[in-house]
């Protein structure tokens, strides 16, 4: 009977152990308004709502969200850690060790984001050279360490790693806007969307608000994909990703959340555009 039973438990184990889903882990990082992770816009950011669609839209996995720096989540990558995350840039340099996507979203290009007397004391909002700042000695710069800021960007600041104007830490991006605020930098790279958003929570702290400058070398729109590991199970989650993603971009759903929380109607438009030339026609 001890025996019977046994082998009944056996069975059932291997029965439940064959149905288990795979699960995929989803980094989150709190980067209003693209994800935000507290406050009273908590789930209301674009990849948040990206995410919703793609895991309602894989059900062949279980899913769960791991907040993780950026530092962080590309080490476990290199590891070969069953982690994956919505919204990473593809350089050369990470293609050694993630298996990308094709592209998940679009946005506007970066552009500098300074105070209102940065830009006074520059002299002109016109578009700059990011050369040229990164040598004016008048002006010191705040960068996310381990962050892409797109191939073109992190070629210029490992070219100019040598000079003292600025520097790249290990905090929230979040932080890098008070920083500016309170004048313990000049500028920063970001999208202006997030930069207004972060600068607008501590408006109430600070008599200066930030304003952008268009970046000479950065004219076209922004793109990310999903990344994974470069291993076999990596492999698997992105064409199956892949094969998803060719179904639910074609919905009127995916357009409405790349458009989210941008109002300017140029933009608007260059974002539509991008979507079909980038999202829409890539196979």
């Amino acid at each position: 009977m001890k025996k019977l039973l046994l082998t009944l438990a056996m069975i059932l184990l291997l029965v439940f152990d064959l149905n288990a889903k795979e699960t995929v882990t989803w980094q989150v990082v709190h980067w209003p308004p693209y994800q935000m992770l507290d406050g009273p816009d908590q789930g209301q950011g674009l990849f948040d709502a990206l995410l919703d669609l793609f895991k309602a839209n894989l059900p062949q996995y279980e899913h769960k969200t791991i907040e993780m720096n950026w530092a962080r989540f590309f080490s476990e990558l290199k590891e070969g850690k069953k982690i994956c995350s919505l919204f990473t840039i593809k350089t050369e340099e990470r293609e050694a060790f993630i298996e990308f996507s094709k592209p998940v979203a679009i946005g506007t290009p970066l552009r500098i984001m300074m105070r209102e007397s940065g830009i006074e004391t520059l002299g002109s909002r016109d578009p700059i050279s990011m050369v040229t700042l990164l040598k004016d000695t008048r002006f010191k710069g705040v960068l996310i360490d381990k962050r892409s800021y797109y191939p073109v960007m992190d070629k210029i600041f490992e070219e100019h790693a040598s000079l003292t104007t600025f520097k790249k830490l290990a905090i929230p991006e979040q932080s890098v806007i008070q920083m500016i605020l309170a004048g313990r930098a000049d500028y920063t790279l970001e999208y202006p969307n997030v930069a207004n958003y972060m600068a607008a929570k501590f408006q109430d702290e600070f008599e200066t608000k930030i304003r952008s400058i268009p970046v000479k070398e950065l004219q076209e729109l922004s793109q990310s994909s999903c990344a994974c590991p470069k291993n076999e199970w990596g492999k698997q989650v992105i064409k199956e990703f892949d094969i998803m993603l060719d179904q639910v971009k074609q919905t009127p759903e995916y357009l409405k959340i790349m458009q989210m929380y941008q109002t300017d109607p140029k933009e608007l438009e260059k974002i539509r555009q991008g979507f079909e030339k980038i999202i829409i026609q890539t196979n």
